[in-house]
Formats: C-alpha cells, sequence, structure tokens
C-alpha cells in the first residue's frame, strides 16, 4: 500500500468493494443469498426464500425455477457447485490495472 501513498487504503477499498461486489453479484445470479461476510470469505446459502430482492438481476435468473426450501437438495448443492466454479472462473484474478492484484485462493 505504501506504492500508493496516502490515497493507498482507498485505493484498496475501492478494489476490494469492486472485487466483493462482483463475488456477491454471482452468488445472486446462480440463486443463492450471502448470509455473512467472514474476513476475506463469504458464506453464502443456498435455498433460503430471498426475502429483500423482488426482482432477479439477469434474464436467466428470472426464468429460473424460484428459490424455496422445499427445493430438493441435489439442485441446492448443484446450483452451489455451479457458482462455486463460475467464481473461480471469473474471479480468479483481479487485475485492477493500478498494480493491485487480487488473487482467489482455492
Amino acid at each position: 500500500m505504501s506504492q500508493f501513498g496516502a490515497a493507498g487504503p482507498e485505493i484498496v477499498s475501492k478494489h476490494l468493494n469492486a472485487y466483493f461486489g462482483n463475488l456477491i453479484s454471482t452468488v445472486e445470479e446462480y440463486g443463492g443469498d450471502v448470509i455473512k461476510s467472514a474476513g476475506d470469505a463469504l458464506i453464502c446459502l443456498f435455498g433460503r426464500p430471498c426475502t429483500f430482492r423482488t426482482t432477479p438481476r439477469t434474464p436467466e435468473a428470472r426464468s429460473a425455477t424460484p428459490r424455496t426450501p422445499t427445493q430438493p437438495l441435489f439442485v441446492l448443492a448443484m446450483q452451489a457447485i455451479q457458482c462455486a466454479l463460475a467464481i473461480r472462473s471469473s474471479a480468479a484474478e483481479y487485475d485492477s490495472q493500478e498494480v493491485l492484484l487480487l488473487l482467489l485462493q482455492t
């Protein structure tokens, strides 16, 4: 951070917010809810009805089966696995274009 000078904390914060924003969006697109942020990790839940969002973000999510607690476990597990694979491929390396590189460790 010292290479950024006095603006270093703001620059790092801006990029961490963008990085985690992308992760959270991906979780929501695959039918999950982020229920807790723990340090550099997200704890997500698949299968709980979404109470705070009335319109999904993507056309694919709009046509998907609504999330209900009665969905079979294998369907929820597949949503979580597909989400993890999407995060792994899309967010594996975040280049901020400002000499800041964030890596996803799996």
